[in-house]
């Protein structure tokens, strides 16, 4: 249960990183941004993330996993290229 709870917390820090830079492009992030916006505790924040950057950095490589990911998924229907006899 002490496991799920640690993951949603680093999904909900992500996921708040990742609104907060859609909603103010340009603007630089600031940690107490993040925690205002998720109810997390600094302590539990730094106890995942070394650092703001570390956080974006993060939510950066989830990104483009997420991205290739859905790529390398087939469309339904869609006709594969070179997929002959």
């Amino acid at each position: 249960a002490q496991q799920r709870r640690s993951l949603d917390t680093t999904r909900t820090l992500v996921t708040s990183a990742w609104d907060l830079m859609a909603d103010h492009p340009g603007r630089p992030l600031r940690a107490a941004e993040v925690l205002a916006a998720t109810g997390v505790s600094s302590s539990s924040f730094y106890g995942r993330f070394e650092s703001l950057h570390a956080l974006v950095e993060y939510a950066g490589l989830v990104a483009i996993s997420v991205e290739e990911r859905r790529r390398a998924e087939p469309v339904p229907g869609a006709v594969v290229a070179g997929g002959g006899l």
